[in-house]
């Protein structure tokens, strides 16, 4: 009997199948995976007779796959999910444009509203046009005209010194492009390490604007204190007051 059940034992062993979820990458894999299924399948309903129409749906599976690197931009393990987040709240003009190193590992995220980064700028905007304290934050951030998007698309802050600045380096291509695109009247760096990354993606994407450094609002009173003083008047100057009500 204990050799019959060391042999069923080991066929289980055999026949297991591997888990291939073994990463945030594959994460990202499959959940790419269902959003592709779910435009085919959208394709397929509204073709006529149930029948799918295949050159239309070669042209917009190619142009979905545009827009999947667009979001992804430089890091093929960019959220995609949270940049869809972040394009929803991108105004059609962009007088400020706000940068970030990147998302922080967390899984926190700016457009969430549920970091840090986004406290200390939401209490900053309260603090000069008080009548947004009853308002959705977001909706009135992109109706201003203020926009933020991440230098990297990946977290970096639990990386070592030199593969962040590699990976800083690298999302630079990808701020020109951004840039070039929405020709902000205003840029904001809210983290100073990324101040030469950002001035380089400036130079190359032909930028000539207001460029305000700004330290990262983090744990540090002094910081944050520099930052409130130093964006507050910038508000008052560049945005026009939300009306009341």
């Amino acid at each position: 009997m204990l050799l019959i059940s060391q042999s069923k034992d080991a066929r289980r062993k055999r026949h297991r199948r591997p888990c291939l979820v073994t990463s945030g990458a594959a994460c990202a894999l499959f959940r790419d995976l269902g959003v592709l299924r779910s435009h085919f399948l959208q394709l397929v309903s509204h073709s006529k007779h149930g029948k799918p129409r295949f050159k239309s749906m070669k042209t917009r599976h190619a142009k979905l796959g545009k827009q999947v690197r667009e979001l992804r931009g430089n890091c093929p393990t960019a959220s995609i999910p949270k940049e869809l987040l972040r394009k929803r709240y991108r105004p059609n003009h962009v007088r400020i444009l706000f940068v970030g190193e990147a998302p922080p590992a967390s899984g926190r995220f700016f457009y969430q509203a549920d970091s840090g980064l986004y406290r200390a700028v939401r209490d900053t905007f309260i603090a000069v046009f008080p009548n947004l304290r009853q308002r959705h934050f977001l909706d009135s951030f992109r109706t201003m005209g203020c926009y933020l998007v991440d230098l990297c698309r990946r977290p970096v802050d639990r990386m070592e010194r030199k593969t962040r600045q590699r990976v800083c380096s690298a999302g630079e291509a990808g701020l020109n492009r951004t840039l070039r695109q929405l020709r902000p009247e205003i840029v904001v760096t809210v983290v100073r390490s990324i101040n030469r990354n950002v001035r380089r993606a400036e130079q190359k994407a032909k930028w000539s604007g207001l460029h305000v450094g700004l330290p990262y609002p983090g744990r540090w009173v002094k910081h944050r204190a520099e930052f409130r003083r130093k964006l507050m008047p910038l508000l008052h100057k560049s945005l026009p007051s939300p009306p009341e009500g």
